[in-house]
């Protein structure tokens, strides 16, 4: 690994977030922050400690440049790369983490998706304080776009305020089933299929919709996070999962990742309750639908409490209607990866 010059390198050790009290002589300029940000951002795919430790040097350094840019209140077009960088690490870190195993993981991730969250305000209000008619910054789309993503966490939804009973007639077989399963999960009685609840969720979210400039909402990156985030409330679950495969970048793809494992969940609860029982589910057709390794669907159906089974012909199956299905609290913790090659190139080029 390539080191900066001693100076540099001195300057990078000498302060971090947790000193106390603050000389203006301690404030370094936008030049020397630049560098520090270059020295850390190549630490990241450092392999001499564990990324957990590696993360937490960089992290605690970060904030500290996001302070010093503060208190000189500088806000140019350097800072907006600066930021978007930062934005970066932290959703690559996120995605990193999760493969970590550690008893303070956990406080990690939750402290970088915190970090997270205000870098992308921050980024957001450099964007409109350097923003011209009709100027755009290079990656600017992508990155409201990824305030749309981290919406899909269900755990950012809050709790459910209202349900409006709509009368609707629906022709789409895999909503049909969806609705079935998910209103049989969570304990809420039919008269007829033609009977819908719509939970009303996302008005912070609607309202700040309207707050971003009409270029950025016609823009490919945040037609495809609205269409993935309709996908995801919607429970279509393979085109969540295959359009999140042919669409999504490596940034907002390493966003979307948590919520693949819980759609996932959707897909094995409404094959097991829509199933046939006479009739097994083959493995290798989920596996495709998941788009998941074979041994990987044994294994996630098996996390989910549900058995497999091996057919006269020696085809693994998923035999249905099985009363042993769960939802573990938090859900599944096991990492199961996107079968994908187009993400497995992004990863290396990354």
């Amino acid at each position: 690994m390539e080191i900066l010059d001693n100076h540099h390198q001195a300057l990078l050790l000498k302060r971090t977030i947790s000193v106390k009290t603050l000389q203006d002589s301690d404030v370094r300029p936008l030049s020397v922050l630049e560098d520090t940000l270059n020295y850390l951002c190549n630490l990241l795919d450092s392999t001499e400690h564990p990324f957990e430790v590696v993360h937490d040097f960089i992290f605690d350094r970060m904030r500290s440049i996001r302070q010093d840019l503060s208190m000189q209140n500088i806000s140019c077009s350097r800072v907006v790369s600066m930021y978007e960088r930062m934005v970066k690490f932290h959703i690559i870190s996120q995605h990193k983490l999760r493969r970590c195993s550690g008893s303070n993981i956990s406080s990690l991730s939750y402290l970088n998706m915190e970090q997270l969250t205000k870098a992308l305000a921050t980024l957001f209000n450099l964007y409109e304080a350097n923003r011209t008619t009709a100027s755009i910054f290079k990656n600017e789309a992508e990155f409201f776009s990824f305030y749309v993503l981290l919406h899909l966490d269900s755990k950012t939804q809050g709790t459910v305020a209202f349900f409006y009973i709509v009368v609707v007639f629906i022709k789409d077989c895999e909503l049909q089933l969806n609705i079935r399963c998910l209103l049989r999960d969570h304990f809420v009685c039919t008269i007829s299929l033609n009977i819908v609840l719509f939970d009303l969720q996302g008005e912070t979210l609607s309202l700040w919709f309207r707050r971003v400039p009409s270029h950025i909402m016609k823009s490919t990156e945040m037609n495809f996070a609205r269409k993935i985030l309709r996908y995801f409330k919607l429970g279509f679950y393979k085109k969540f999962i295959h359009t999140t495969e042919s669409e999504s970048s490596y940034l907002q793809y390493c966003i979307i990742e948590p919520s693949i494992n819980e759609v996932r969940s959707l897909a094995i609860s409404c094959v097991n309750h829509g199933g046939y029982k006479p009739q097994p589910f083959p493995l290798v057709t989920l596996s495709k639908l998941l788009m998941m390794k074979e041994w990987d669907v044994a294994s996630f159906c098996k996390d989910s409490g549900l058995q497999t089974s091996v057919d006269e012909e020696g085809n693994s199956c998923l035999p249905t209607k099985q009363t042993t299905l769960i939802h573990p609290k938090g859900g599944l913790h096991k990492y199961y990866p996107l079968e994908s090659e187009r993400f497995e190139r992004f990863s290396v080029e990354l």
